[in-house]
């Protein structure tokens, strides 16, 4: 998956399409499958980040870009396994918010970073 052929849903989309219905009944594990194109898209974005060399004035926040973006995966990963395990998958879907946030907190501080750099 390249950023030229995004996923077609978000991931809230796909955790809404997976959430019980109103009487709390019905959930739709198969939805979680539509989590995959997302995740294929954050591994390639993943690899490619740890491939690339950085000064070492960056390194300390593109390690927590890196860490952060491990994280919302280990979250997406986690809540696939809602038919085997549905403690950790209810566990990656409740933290998926926090720590998605967190990337992209880190993923600015690091453009902002490499923006100041370039201006210097």
């Amino acid at each position: 998956v390249s950023p030229k052929s995004p996923p077609k849903e978000s991931v809230t989309d796909i955790f809404q399409k997976f959430a019980p219905d109103d009487t709390g009944n019905n959930t739709n594990p198969a939805a979680l499958s539509d989590l995959d194109p997302i995740i294929a898209q954050m591994t390639s974005f993943e690899n490619g980040m740890l491939t690339t060399s950085v000064p070492q004035s960056l390194a300390s926040l593109h390690l927590n870009a890196i860490n952060a973006l491990e994280g919302v995966m280990e979250n997406l990963n986690d809540a696939q396994l809602y038919n085997t395990d549905p403690v950790i998958a209810f566990s990656g879907i409740s933290k998926y918010d926090k720590d998605s946030t967190a990337m992209m907190t880190a993923l600015q501080n690091l453009a902002n970073a490499i923006n100041q750099k370039l201006k210097s």
